[in-house]
């Protein structure tokens, strides 16, 4: 009965009812936008960097990931990488030759770091080629391809058929070089990698560095489901307990930190904006207890008692906050269901993004757990914003209030 009599006083003054419901939907809707955008941004980044760069786990010689020198290679690396390759939840995996090396060309010089890889493996962990701009990925080539970023072939001042000249150490730490052809030149969203990181045949660079057969520093495997990912990399330590299992976030923890930021930004951010709301709130509902006391003293008057008119202050006060936040939250929803397909397209601001490593495309996304913990959130605000209003009219002194005008 409170809660019926409780929504036909909101509506006794529809225009300042709307005006708050609309208020609280419109917060709320650009709240929840404006997250499923920077959350979007986020995903897009940990995405990118696991589909190109990282996979979802990496095997190394502990070694290795010390200081990462040619001579740490993986003991007995074949068997364990065909070993992999036939596990249910792996869907690709690929073994890699990687160095730290000085590459230069006639212009000038920069470190780097380069990975000897399988062309055909690495086409079915990452996307990288498909970020091919200029050439090809090593189709067709010959002796010494090596296939490099735009940021890189921009400083270099390289272009396809350029030859440059590879310097790095051999298995037995002497100083080494080669020289290595331009075929292919990559463009991601992420100019530091494009920059720092160069691709050669493992074959060649096996080679370079005096490695008898295929130096194998690097297994990297592409689970079929992300959510795995922890799982199978616990079972991968108990069954290689001699190498170093590493998931993405532990390899990059800036990129993993990303993930558990973004969503602690995403309710801070809800949160401001509820409280800012609430005191709208506030002030429409004590707006409304004044205006009342006339009613609120003949109901003492008969008997009701302070525990029903807080009751219904308080009902009031939360239906109304329901409702702009449902509101809020059906055109949150629609937003980002209207761009969560085609994506937001920010090419005008592509260089200062591709600086921090994000994407120029964004894709708004938020997860239903969110929605859930904001209903329970925009409950918890009417509440909060309920108690000083109800305290208001509990305050109303039955005989003075009878004989208010209002």
């Amino acid at each position: 009965m409170l809660i019926a009599l409780s929504w036909k006083n909101i509506w006794r003054h529809p225009l300042r009812s709307g005006v708050v419901i609309v208020s609280i939907a419109l917060g709320l809707c650009c709240g929840i936008f404006s997250t499923a955008f920077m959350n979007g941004m986020g995903r897009q980044t940990i995405h990118d960097a696991v589909s190109r760069e990282l996979a979802n786990i990496q095997l190394h010689d502990p070694l290795f990931v010390e200081e990462p020198l040619p001579s740490r290679v993986i003991p007995g690396a074949d068997s364990i990488f065909s070993a992999l390759r036939a596990v249910a939840s792996v869907k690709a995996a690929a073994a890699r030759t990687r160095v730290t090396a000085m590459v230069a060309s006639a212009k000038t010089g920069a470190g780097v770091t380069v990975k000897g890889i399988e062309p055909a493996q690495e086409r079915l962990i990452s996307r990288l080629p498909g970020d091919i701009v200029k050439g090809t990925w090593f189709d067709g080539a010959r002796r010494n391809p090596v296939v490099i970023g735009s940021k890189l072939a921009q400083k270099l001042d390289a272009k396809l058929k350029t030859r440059i000249v590879l310097t790095t150490q051999t298995i037995e730490g002497d100083l080494t070089g080669g020289a290595f052809k331009v075929v292919g030149i990559f463009r991601t969203s992420n100019s530091t990698f494009d920059e720092n990181t160069v691709f050669v045949i493992r074959s060649d660079l096996s080679r370079l560095i005096g490695a008898q057969g295929d130096a194998i520093h690097e297994i990297a495997v592409l689970l079929r489901h992300d959510g795995s990912t922890d799982s199978v990399a616990a079972a991968l330590r108990g069954a290689y307990p001699a190498l170093s299992v590493q998931t993405w976030k532990e390899i990059q923890p800036e990129v993993g930190m990303m993930e558990s930021l973004m969503r602690q930004m995403m309710y801070l951010f809800v949160v401001v904006i509820l409280f800012a709301l609430s005191f709208g709130i506030v002030n429409t509902m004590i707006m409304a207890v004044l205006e009342r006391r006339r009613e609120f003293g003949m109901l003492m008057a008969v008997g009701m008692s302070n525990g029903s008119i807080f009751s219904m202050v308080m009902i009031e006060t939360v239906l109304l906050s329901a409702a702009g936040g449902g509101i809020g939250m059906l055109l949150g929803e629609v937003a980002i269901a209207a761009t969560a397909k085609t994506g937001i397209n920010l090419s005008s601001l592509a260089r200062g993004l591709t600086a921090m490593g994000y994407s120029p495309l964004v894709y708004p996304y938020i997860d239903v757990g969110f929605f859930v913990g904001l209903s329970i959130m925009v409950v918890v605000t009417g509440i909060a914003a309920s108690i000083y209003p109800a305290v208001k009219a509990l305050g109303l002194n039955p005989a003075d209030a009878v004989r208010s005008e209002t």
